[in-house]
């Protein structure tokens, strides 16, 4: 479902199914559409009940649009839920096997052709979101021509990984000089704590806003670092 609910995000749909049923907007239905994938949805006209549906798939499955989820749900798409779960089961791949019985009864349901059609409707916009990152990666991979050596060096750094490496020379614009001091690029991107102090008493030590983007990207890195014990960061501030 994660997928799903990523999607409903970058399309701006509502988190709240029950909005539709008192405003009418028609976007939140597609929301209570996609909880098909975790065990809920309704055709229009009926209230979306808890476990209507009761295909379980994503409580087994830790990804549904992964090889093994996608064969299970375009066999129920194309059988309008119609197929035998011990079938659907049988279609999954590698680790997956090992998990059929419990997938074969996950996959025991009442999945309706409404059902299908709006699975259908989301696998669809999830692939055309897929390829459109493609595109985007190759442009970005383009782009980054001139900034290789400095996208490998940002690479070296514990916790960085390429798409971190790549935000940061996005939002540095990979030029350095602009920073005379290391201290006046962290205050820049909103790392450096915040100094308030009056009369030997600190009042506050929040850090400026900075740059969303690469204080967001940095922070990623940290808490990728925080749980590492074999790094040279670790063992300094254990």
């Amino acid at each position: 479902t994660s997928s799903l609910r990523v999607l409903n995000d970058a399309l701006g749909f509502s988190s709240n199914t029950s909005n539709w049923w008192d405003s009418g907007q028609p976007a939140t239905f597609i929301n209570a559409a996609s909880s098909t994938f975790s065990g809920w949805g309704s055709p229009v006209g009926t209230p979306p009940p808890f476990n209507r549906v009761e295909i379980k798939l994503s409580s087994v499955a830790s990804e549904i649009t992964g090889v093994s989820g996608r064969l299970m749900l375009q066999a129920l798409i194309d059988s309008n839920g119609t197929a035998d779960p011990a079938v659907m089961a049988d279609l999954a791949k590698r680790r997956m096997r090992s998990k059929i019985p419990v997938l074969t009864e996950a996959l025991n349901g009442r999945f309706t052709a409404h059902h299908a059609f709006m699975t259908q409707l989301f696998l669809n916009r999830i692939d055309v979101h897929t390829k459109d990152i493609e595109t985007l990666s190759e442009r970005i991979e383009e782009l980054m021509k001139p900034f290789l050596p400095a996208r490998d060096l940002l690479e070296s750094i514990p916790g960085f990984s390429q798409i971190i490496a790549e935000v940061f020379i996005a939002e540095t614009g990979g030029d350095m000089t602009q920073f005379p001091t290391t201290g006046q690029l962290a205050s820049w991107a909103g790392v450096s704590p915040g100094s308030n102090e009056s009369a030997g008493r600190v009042k506050s030590t929040k850090a400026r806003p900075g740059n969303r983007y690469l204080k967001g990207a940095l922070g990623a890195s940290a808490l990728s670092q925080a749980r590492s014990t074999k790094t040279f960061f670790s063992a300094k501030y254990r």
